[in-house]
C-alpha cells in the first residue's frame, strides 16, 4: 500500500486583498472625519479644490472614491458616476496600512516613492495640507 501527498499552497491574494481593501476605507474615513471635525481642512477643501472635485485612492485592484461636498468630503457610492480628478495610487499595502495607522504621513510615502498620484499637483497639496491638518487634529493612539 503505497500512500501520496499532494502539497497545497494556499493563494494569500484573498486574504491580503481583503485587509487591503479594509485599509483603504480606512484611510478614505480619516479624510471624511478630518473634513468633519477641523475648521481649517475644511476650508482647505472649500477653497483649494474646485467646485466639482472627485478623487479617487487605489491599492492593487481595489479603488474607493472621495466626493467633495461644499467643505466636506464624503465616500461614493458604487452607482454614482464621476470621473475623477485626482487618482491616488498606493503602491503595496504596507504603506497603506501605515498611512490609515496615521503611523506615516501621505507626503512622507510620496517622498519615499511608495505612494503615487496623477492629476493636478495643486490638487494633490490641497490633499496634502488637509491630512496634515488631520494628523495634527487626531494623532494615532497607537505608540509603536
Amino acid at each position: 500500500m503505497s500512500l501520496e501527498t499532494e502539497t497545497v499552497k494556499l493563494n494569500p491574494a484573498p486574504l491580503l486583498d481583503f485587509f487591503a481593501e479594509r485599509a483603504l476605507r480606512r484611510v478614505a474615513k480619516n479624510l471624511v472625519r478630518t473634513t468633519r471635525t477641523c475648521t481649517a481642512a475644511a476650508k482647505e477643501v472649500l477653497y483649494g479644490l474646485p467646485g466639482i472635485f472627485c478623487m479617487a485612492l487605489c491599492v492593487r485592484n481595489h479603488t474607493v472614491r472621495l466626493i467633495k461636498e461644499a467643505d466636506l468630503f464624503r465616500i461614493a457610492d458604487e452607482e454614482e458616476k464621476a470621473t475623477p480628478l485626482l487618482t491616488i495610487t498606493f503602491k503595496d499595502v504596507a504603506i497603506l496600512k501605515a498611512v490609515a495607522d496615521r503611523r506615516t504621513p501621505i507626503s512622507a510615502s510620496v517622498a519615499e516613492g511608495r505612494v503615487s498620484f496623477r492629476g493636478q499637483t495643486r490638487f494633490f497639496a490641497t490633499l496634502m495640507r488637509v491630512s496634515g491638518e488631520g494628523d495634527k487634529r487626531h494623532p494615532t493612539e497607537r505608540e509603536d
